[in-house]
């Protein structure tokens, strides 16, 4: 995960939107990872938290 930041991402969204979930089919399994990068991505203060890496930056 330090070299990975999706692993983190994906770990923030099965522990907040898709844990113990059941799905029908899958049309119902894409509309709820939908819904959850959905909340996710609206939210640019929980994307940086989970993504940052002090060892990664742009220097300009």
């Amino acid at each position: 995960p330090e070299l990975n930041p999706v692993e983190n991402v994906w770990q923030y969204l099965r522990q907040n939107k898709l844990a113990i979930t059941v799905f029908d089919d899958y049309a119902h399994i894409v509309d709820v990872c939908c819904d959850a990068w959905t909340f996710f991505a609206r939210d640019p203060a929980t994307v940086a938290s989970i993504t940052r890496r002090s060892w990664a930056q742009v220097k300009g």
